[in-house]
């Protein structure tokens, strides 16, 4: 069976999809070893302790903080940057039995069901991951229900995961 859906883009719901992306992939251990280092380096200083593991915690959580911010920046300057390039704002997707076809004015692409490797399910959008950290997202509300069934089956098995 074939389906073809048109979907429209804002600027916003890139950027919370985006958003959401990089809270997730933190997890909870890169958030709770960030506040321990924080609270070790506190109580160093507290402490008085000028060795050379005080200044290497503080700079450890300097360049950790960097790292995290870029991140997070260079995810929202893509988002932004796609938007913009994006002249009509809508992608066009067919969906088979073998792949998701995608066709924009930006990029047209076909990527078979066996390649996506999960799905992260939102009240408005899903996103589907074709690698580790690229994924598409598709504005839930504007996706008809034999479509979502499709993704539903050819994503819940083996090579995907239904959060």
């Amino acid at each position: 069976m074939t389906y073809e859906i048109t979907v429209s883009y804002t600027l916003d719901l890139l950027k919370v999809a985006n958003q959401r992306f990089w809270i997730r992939s933190l997890g909870v251990g890169k958030p709770l070893g960030f506040l321990i280092a924080i609270l070790a380096f506190g109580k160093l200083v507290l402490m008085g302790d000028k060795s050379w593991i005080t200044g290497f915690l503080g700079a450890l959580i300097v360049v950790l903080f960097a790292i995290l911010a870029a991140a997070y920046i260079l995810l929202m300057k893509r988002a932004q940057s796609q938007y913009d390039e994006m002249k009509d704002k809508v992608v066009h997707f067919t969906f088979t039995d073998e792949s998701v076809e995608t066709n924009s004015d930006l990029v047209m692409g076909r990527v078979p069901w066996t390649q996506f490797v999960k799905i992260w399910k939102y009240r408005e959008f899903w996103l589907l991951f074709y690698t580790q950290n690229r994924f598409v997202t598709l504005p839930i509300e504007q996706v008809d229900a034999p479509v979502r069934e499709l993704i539903d089956r050819k994503l819940g098995g083996n090579t995907g995961k239904l959060i």
